[in-house]
């Protein structure tokens, strides 16, 4: 019966210094970023249910451009897009020029970052994590109300970007 015991207590004991490697080997190559999961996931951006949908972004130096598309059915009128990413005041956004006219069912690229002509320099470094807000403001009649969705933006800069983008 001892033997029996013994050697169930063997087995387990081997399996178990085994499974304490393998952890340690994981922990190990986390905590040298070799198993970083936020480096594999998509770029992603929103604008909540505004009718305006982010259909691609290009990550540069100064900034991010993002093609949007108006899908709400109307035409709008005075869109602006913000970023907050340019500040540590949580206030403050760094808008796009307006657009004085977006046709229903059509497309425009809109440039954000954080112009110098704002009094903020800043650049996106390799392996930078960018998790910010995204505020847009629209009118759906041209004296109308000014609409403002606040949405989401996150991207990882993969590569260097002192040239002109991904």
């Amino acid at each position: 019966m001892l033997k029996k015991a013994q050697a169930a207590m063997e087995f387990l004991v081997t399996y178990g210094w085994a499974f304490v490697v393998v952890l340690v080997m994981v922990g190990a190559l986390s905590y040298f970023g070799v198993l970083d999961p936020s480096s594999m996931t998509q770029d992603r951006a929103n604008l909540g249910a505004s009718g305006i949908f982010v259909e691609d972004m290009i990550v540069q130096s100064d900034g991010v451009t993002l093609m949007l598309r108006n899908a709400a059915g109307k035409t709008l009128y005075d869109l602006k897009v913000g970023m907050q990413h340019c500040s540590k005041d949580e206030n403050v956004y760094s808008y796009s020029p307006s657009v004085p006219t977006l046709a229903a069912d059509s497309v425009i690229a809109v440039k954000l970052g954080c112009h110098e002509s704002a009094g903020y320099q800043y650049a996106y470094d390799k392996g930078t994590k960018v998790n910010t807000v995204l505020r847009l403001s629209m009118k759906v009649l041209p004296d109308g109300l000014t609409h403002i969705y606040n949405g989401e933006i996150k991207f990882n800069v993969r590569t260097d970007l002192t040239s002109d983008g991904v």
